[in-house]
């Protein structure tokens, strides 16, 4: 069969035809909203969190990126379907530390692999908790509070977003930490626990800093100590769990952006630029520092590396302390 000169240059091209739109696509992302998927009920400050970033994409990409809040099983509903999700760029995750560092060692069949399934992108912020207690307990440090629960075994209760957030394993690591008999009650998300906790019907909390910070200073709740390795600017005068007497206590939970496994290199090298354009906005920054919140954008490589060093750390906690998904 002789070639055809005709054909031949025809199919060439199509060729250079479906490359030069290959690379437009490339250069015009995003062309389209962006979904950025936050796996936990609305009003939690991983919520809050994610409508500043998408607002400054909005704005930087002149293009609407959306919160859509998908809650649900710990984080695992909402990083599902972004694991299964189409890998063009235009369906993101908001996750945490617990969807990617403390749910693997919590669930045994998660739907989805934290590392295979998903590439990182950038870190946002990190957050440290801090113990809340209400003031109907009576207590005003860490020290009176561990007196408490030793006089009252099993009778005072702790709240948390949910089963294997960093709100549950702070109070897990504390237990530990103090040899205390305090009980988890898991809810279902932030918002309906501080609630609970305000109104007295809850005595003690591992509240995310920024959640935590409006209710402290309007003087509902007492904090007691905050759980990173050094004090918050937005508590400068509350000591840190370490400061109070607990030893090797550091639970810091933080927020990032992922997507599926497949994403072309291309778009998540330009999602990273551009949340590092957003996250350096000095307003941005101060936003986040005055909510407890410490703005930490990274690169894709940084990210991956601290997520398999975390997964470790949390896996030792979680079986050590027998810690359970319901």
């Amino acid at each position: 069969m002789k070639n055809n000169p005709c054909r031949l240059v025809m199919l060439l091209l199509a060729i250079a035809c479906a490359m030069a739109a290959s690379c437009v696509r490339a250069e015009i992302y995003p062309a389209r909203p962006v979904q950025l998927v936050v796996p936990y009920p609305a009003g939690g400050v991983t919520d809050v969190l994610a409508r500043a970033l998408a607002q400054g994409l909005t704005r930087r990409w002149e293009q609407t990126v959306y919160v859509d809040n998908r809650g649900g099983a710990s984080g695992n509903i909402g990083s599902n379907l972004v694991a299964k999700a189409s890998a063009d760029g235009y369906t993101l995750l908001f996750g945490t530390a617990s969807t990617h560092t403390i749910n693997p060692a919590l669930f045994a069949n998660l739907p989805f692999d934290p590392v295979r399934d998903f590439v990182p992108i950038s870190l946002v912020a990190q957050i440290p908790n801090v113990l809340l207690v209400h003031p109907s307990l009576g207590v005003h440090s860490v020290q009176e509070l561990i007196a408490l629960a030793r006089k009252k075994p099993g009778s005072l209760d702790y709240a948390s977003s949910g089963n294997g957030t960093t709100t549950h394993l702070a109070g897990e690591l504390f237990k530990m930490r103090t040899g205390v008999d305090i009980v988890h009650v898991p809810y279902k998300g932030s918002s309906a626990a501080i609630q609970d906790l305000v109104a007295g019907r809850i005595s003690i909390m591992f509240e995310n800093l920024p959640i935590g910070l409006k209710w402290v200073t309007a003087g509902r709740l007492i904090p007691l100590a905050v759980t990173g390795i050094t004090r918050s600017p937005a508590l400068p005068d509350v000591p840190t769990m370490q400061e109070s007497g607990v030893a090797d206590f550091n639970v810091t939970g933080w927020s990032g952006v992922f997507a599926p496994a497949a994403t072309p290199p291309a778009i998540v090298a330009q999602i990273a630029e551009s949340i590092s354009e957003v996250m350096g906005v000095p307003a941005m920054r101060e936003a986040f520092n005055a909510n407890g919140a410490e703005v930490v954008a990274s690169t894709p490589e940084q990210f991956s590396r601290q997520i398999k060093a975390e997964m470790a750390g949390w896996i030792s906690v979680v079986r050590a302390s027998g810690a359970k998904v319901d």
